[in-house]
């Protein structure tokens, strides 16, 4: 129990205090995860766009369509909905690539 300490700070610190072996297995799980987690984002940021660029280019193939029943506001603000979502992942992207 580490003299008397009831929780480790980090599974860092813990491993530390075993030995060197455990050490690396330990930080090897956590990259492990955080990898995980970052290729999920990669995933769905990619997704994301796509359906920005399926938006627009739908809007743009029918833009006779579109013209003729003044729709052009709602193709715009179905796009920036499309481009605010992926760039709420892009931004969780970039933070967990500066991890």
């Amino acid at each position: 129990m580490l003299w008397g300490l009831k929780k480790p700070t980090s599974c860092r610190a813990m491993c530390i205090y075993y030995n060197v072996k455990q050490t690396q297995t330990c930080i090897h799980t956590q990259y492990f995860v955080i990898g995980k987690y970052v290729q999920g984002l990669q995933k769905t940021f990619q997704d994301e766009l796509a359906a920005a660029s399926t938006t627009a280019e739908e809007s743009i193939g029918n833009l006779r369509t579109v013209r003729s029943f003044s729709q052009e506001k709602k193709s715009m603000r179905l796009y920036g909905v499309d481009i605010d979502k992926s760039f709420k992942i892009g931004a969780k992207l970039a933070l967990s690539a500066g991890m």
